[in-house]
């Protein structure tokens, strides 16, 4: 039931910057349950930032302490992979009060978080939940590998969309008793179904529909988007039913999260994200400049963009909606106009059909660039039967602002 405050304001009976409820990853939960409960020694959580392979894997490790298991954890940092231990000694010597850089060699080192594992457990078994393992210290995860495979524990990690599982565990992670658990976007009911519970009440489908696109499905952008509208007052309640009054829009902390993700780009590959973030999507071809094709590459394999390959044309776009809006704001204004008027000049410097005409017409408006009054005119009616209302108003006016009769 929706809530109201003493203003008679609708609120949410959740707060929503508190943890969400784990919807659409129950089949998951329970088929790594199942099999850590039988003969699997290894779970390997797979999938982008944010879609919930945390939430999976500590879900996981709750269910077993609550079967009496004992459940350690650990987390991998990229900032601290040169630093051999990082990850697992500070659990050792919380945990076991055993503290690992004693060992003076890799199978003393073994020795020691064996015994230390034995002594804690007990006729338990052991589980060691690790977020973000691809990126954790080698020393730490060669030890992993060494405990799973001699059966001291069993492991529940999760990988990095972007980051290959280390060398030393892929015989863990492919030997037939691992399971592997691909986590991918949460479905329109899943959200609708998520967002109701979140709520209290159930939310417009067209609104649910709008908030899935924006955040593909993804349910730390989902939070972060629903923390945004009802901070600026878009996420309203009428009659028993939430709408979203407006675009979505993140959280700082969503912008945040997705400049971390976009740091260190070289400068090619920024280039490309930068193009993309302003006209996307792109033809490949669209996109040819001397390094491109390597830097989408390398875009393609950490999973920032995307590639479709239905129409004649391969078209390249950003894997997420709101990758374009955390870049669009991050780049300097002069900066964005560069790069508009260049895609225009590009794209209208061969041949065009009408939505190329569309596309250059709407890229030099935003640049500031003058535009024949017919074109503006024609790419105006194009807008409007493709239902484009607010881009159609905006070319009629710079069409009759340019002489158009």
């Amino acid at each position: 039931m929706v809530a109201l405050d003493t203003g008679g304001t609708a609120r949410p009976p959740l707060a929503l910057d508190e943890s969400w409820p784990l919807v659409g990853r129950g089949a998951d939960v329970r088929r790594a349950l199942d099999g850590l409960a039988g003969t699997t020694r290894a779970v390997f959580a797979y999938g982008a930032s944010g879609i919930g392979k945390s939430r999976v894997v500590q879900e996981v490790a709750e269910h077993l302490d609550e079967d009496g298991w004992l459940v350690l954890t650990a987390t991998g940092n990229p900032a601290l992979s040169a630093v051999p231990l990082s990850a697992l000694a500070p659990v050792f010597a919380r945990e076991t009060g055993s503290p690992l850089t004693s060992a003076s060699d890799a199978a003393e080192l073994f020795a020691v978080a064996h015994a230390a594992i034995a002594r804690l457990a007990g006729d338990r078994s052991v589980l060691l939940a690790f977020d973000d393992i691809s990126v954790a210290d080698p020393v730490s995860v060669t030890l992993v590998a060494q405990l799973v495979e001699a059966s001291v524990l069993r492991v529940a990690a999760t990988v990095r969309e972007s980051e290959p599982v280390p060398d030393v565990l892929v015989p863990v992670a492919t030997a037939p008793d691992s399971i592997r658990l691909d986590l991918g976007p949460l479905g329109v009911d899943e959200v609708a179904e998520l967002l109701t519970r979140v709520l209290g009440g159930a939310i417009a489908h067209r609104d649910v529909v709008e908030l899935h696109r924006a955040a593909h499905g993804n349910p730390l952008f989902l939070r972060e988007l629903a923390i945004g509208a009802w901070d600026a007052g878009s996420l309203v309640a009428h009659e028993g039913l939430w709408h979203l009054a407006g675009e979505p829009v993140g959280t700082p902390a969503l912008r945040d999260l997705i400049r971390a993700r976009l740091r260190g780009l070289h400068e090619a590959e920024r280039d490309a994200v930068e193009r993309l973030a302003l006209c996307e999507p792109l033809a490949f071809d669209e996109l040819a400049r001397p390094g491109a094709a390597e830097a989408l590459a390398a875009l393609e394999l950490r999973g920032l963009i995307r590639v479709d390959e239905s129409g004649p044309r391969v078209r390249v776009g950003l894997a997420h909606p709101q990758y374009a809006a955390a870049v669009r704001e991050a780049m300097p204004r002069i900066r964005a106009l560069s790069l508009l008027a260049e895609q225009a000049d590009l794209v209208s410097s061969r041949p065009m059909d009408p939505g190329d005409e569309l596309r250059v017409a709407v890229w030099r408006l935003d640049a500031g660039r003058p535009s024949d009054p017919a074109l503006l005119a024609r790419c105006a009616v194009l807008a409007r039967s493709a239902y484009d209302r607010r881009t159609a108003e905006r070319l009629a006016a710079a069409a009759v602002a340019a002489g158009a009769a």
